[in-house]
């Protein structure tokens, strides 16, 4: 048996493909395994990364900082050696940069992956100058509270500064701005922005920096003026808060009593530094934002309007539930001092005031244009204003319903009756609904149309009934509703031209909500224009020609035949039939019969030639009648020609000729018939 071995060039072929497979195994184990390390680097930066971020809230230090600083403040963990190792290059990061960001109260890490280490040559990490998150307090007691900047004091206030820690009271400077004052607390008399710069230690790299926004006013607020029935009060910081006004009858000794004193206290809030001075008022006072009081001061007791009123007509009636859909309002006012202003408007906030002629008895009348569709309630203002300035208000609260009934449901038309239609109305009430019915007519009908409530109509087929229904409120406001129809009306067809094919299209007017079983449009079948060919030639024995026609009925194709007379008349000679038209004699066939009136026996020695023809009845041979037709000569070549004689020697000898070059022999001799043709 014979054995054969692989060659040289197969074996290195196999080698190179298994080389070749060899290489990406390789290829893809390196790249799972970067892939693997890569992952482990992120979580260990994520690590880091937090860590940094609780080592900033506990001690409120920013800025740059190591990853030795974390592990020396036991945030982070290394490994026995004390260092931590990138998985990817086996590089040690303990030196690597953190950037701690301070914002809004908040702290924010950003490892400096892609940044080289901050460290000297021996490898050792450089320290880095850090802030220090602080916060400027106001000292009370032993406690450094927070301040808020919206706050007013009203006396001085000593500050300090505190960390997380708490408040520091040494360090190896302090820096206050703008007083220069490098003490750990001051005082402060004045408003104003305050900030300080701390440093903790001699060798410190931590530095500290805070700012605060400080509000005092010491200065109580100052009686102003009185205008317009108000007592203004006014103070140039914190501003007026509130004023307080007293009788005589309870009138404190300070202002301050006056606020504490919670049984006979008539204290509001400022508006624009100013209050409204109420009748009975003989004194008032005021506090401004910080809680400093004025002194107490006298203010006008006539305050007031001695009467104001607005009334409405028509008077609200409880069967309408107090509504109205049209109104005058008046208003009058009464003044010792008199009116001289007056206004009427729907808004609490004083509008444009009309001026009038100062009267102790003001009153006027005020029509009001009511909105359509409408069911609200309003409240009209009317103010007055008197000669020293006081002003008062009189309201009126007016129920207003310009709007008809809302349709909510039913209302279904049927043959000979419709359903009951129910409406709502949220004003005067629903009063009565009324029904109307309309046949073939879609016009919506008026109101005056609407005097029924009965909901039945006579209903007759081939017709379309309409129905509305008119729902009625109690102030005479109405709502028509359209509810349907019943019934179908069916036009009739209205066509258009046939189509080539034999169809038309047509429609027609289906009116109706019960027209299903009706079409408004078809297709329907006619007749197209007939489509003939040309008439066949004639025969001298038949007096007739036809041709083929067609046309289409509804997309079929009908064909058929016609013809059509070719002469008109009938005629027998020698009991042969014959046909001719009746516009003129018609020669039987194409041969002549010459005679020659010299005796030449010769077509061209024939000088007197006359011309016999075989004649058929017609209308231009008068001597024709019903039974016999005779022959006739034609003479030619002479002031005669074109007119016909009658031959009575029908039985001369006559030669047959053909043509004007034919000869003439004695075989050629003819010899007519003795008969006549007879007419048929």
């Amino acid at each position: 048996m014979n054995r054969k071995g692989y060659t040289l060039l197969e074996l290195l072929a196999v080698i190179a493909v298994l080389s070749i497979i060899i290489g990406i195994s390789v290829n893809m184990f390196s790249n799972v395994q970067k892939n693997i390390l890569e992952s482990d680097y992120d979580n260990l930066i994520s690590y880091i990364e937090t860590s940094a971020e609780q080592f900033a809230n506990d001690t409120g230090i920013y800025g740059t900082i190591t990853v030795q600083d974390l592990i020396d403040a036991g945030y982070v963990t290394a490994d026995d050696s004390n260092k931590i190792y990138n998985p990817v290059d086996n590089s040690i990061i303990n030196c690597k940069k953190l950037e701690i960001i301070y914002d809004n109260d908040d702290f924010k890490v950003e490892y400096k992956k892609d940044e080289d280490p901050i460290m000297d040559e021996q490898g050792n990490c450089l320290l880095q100058e850090n802030e220090q998150a602080l916060v400027i307090c106001k000292l009370d007691g032993t406690m450094c509270n927070n301040i808020d900047s919206n706050k007013w004091y009203n006396s001085a206030i000593t500050i300090g500064v505190r960390n997380n820690e708490g408040r520091i009271t040494s360090a190896n400077s302090f820096l206050w701005k703008p007083s220069g004052a490098s003490t750990a607390t001051i005082d402060i008399e004045r408003s104003g922005i305050y900030s300080v710069d701390v440093k903790m230690s001699e060798d410190a790299l931590t530095y500290g920096r805070a700012t605060k926004e400080i509000k005092i006013d010491k200065v109580p607020p100052v009686f102003s003026k009185i205008e317009s029935n108000k007592v203004y009060y006014k103070d140039e910081d914190s501003g007026i808060n509130q004023i307080c006004f007293f009788s005589d009858d309870v009138l404190p000794s300070t202002c301050a009593e006056a606020m504490n004193n919670s049984t006979t206290k008539d204290c509001e809030s400022a508006t624009n530094n100013s209050r409204t001075i109420k009748t009975g008022t003989t004194f008032a006072c005021a506090t401004d934002n910080a809680g400093n009081y004025s002194t107490i001061n006298e203010v006008i007791t006539d305050n007031s309007i001695d009467e104001i009123t607005l009334t409405q007509s028509p008077l609200p009636n409880s069967t309408n539930n107090n509504y109205v859909k049209e109104l005058t309002l008046t208003g009058s006012a009464k003044d010792s001092s008199g009116i001289v202003k007056y206004q009427l408007n729907n808004s609490s906030s004083v509008g444009s005031w009309q001026t009038t002629t100062i009267t102790n008895n003001f009153s006027k009348s005020f029509p009001q244009t009511l909105s359509n569709d409408v069911e609200s309630e309003k409240v009209y203002y009317f103010r007055a204003m008197d000669n020293i300035g006081n002003i008062d208000v009189a309201t009126l609260n007016i129920k207003i319903d310009t709007k008809g009934p809302t349709y909510s449901s039913g209302g279904t038309v049927s043959n000979g009756s419709i359903t009951e239609a129910s409406f709502t109305d949220g004003g005067s009430g629903l009063k009565k609904t009324y029904y109307y019915v309309l046949k073939n007519d879609t016009s919506t009908p008026d109101k005056s149309k609407f005097t029924k409530t009965t909901r039945t109509y006579t209903y007759s087929s081939g017709n379309v009934y309409y129905a509305w229904a008119l729902a009625e409120d109690k102030l005479g406001n109405y709502t028509i509703k359209y509810l349907g129809s019943y019934g179908c009306k069916v036009g009739s067809w209205s066509c258009g031209s046939c189509s080539s094919d034999g169809w038309k299209k047509c429609t027609r007017t289906v009116t109706g909500d019960n027209c299903a079983n009706y079409s408004a449009s078809e297709n329907q079948k006619c007749y197209s224009d007939d489509v003939c060919g040309s008439y066949g030639s004639c025969s001298k024995t038949s007096d007739k020609k036809t041709r083929k026609c067609y046309y289409y009925y509804g997309g079929v194709k009908e064909t058929y035949s016609e013809s059509t007379r070719c002469y008109t008349v009938k005629c027998k000679l020698n009991g042969t039939s014959y046909y001719s038209t009746n516009t003129c004699a018609m020669i039987y066939n194409s041969v002549q019969w010459w005679k020659c009136a010299d005796g030449g026996t010769s077509y061209a020695t024939c000088t007197s030639k006359w011309h016999y023809y075989n004649v058929i009845c017609g209308e231009d041979n008068p001597d024709c009648n019903d039974s016999t037709c005779y022959y006739y000569q034609k003479e030619a070549g002479d002031s005669k020609n074109g007119t016909w004689y009658k031959d009575s020697d029908y039985k001369t000898k006559l030669y047959n000729v053909t043509s004007s070059s034919a000869s003439v022999t004695y075989s050629n001799y003819t010899t007519p018939s003795s008969g006549a043709a007879t007419c048929s």
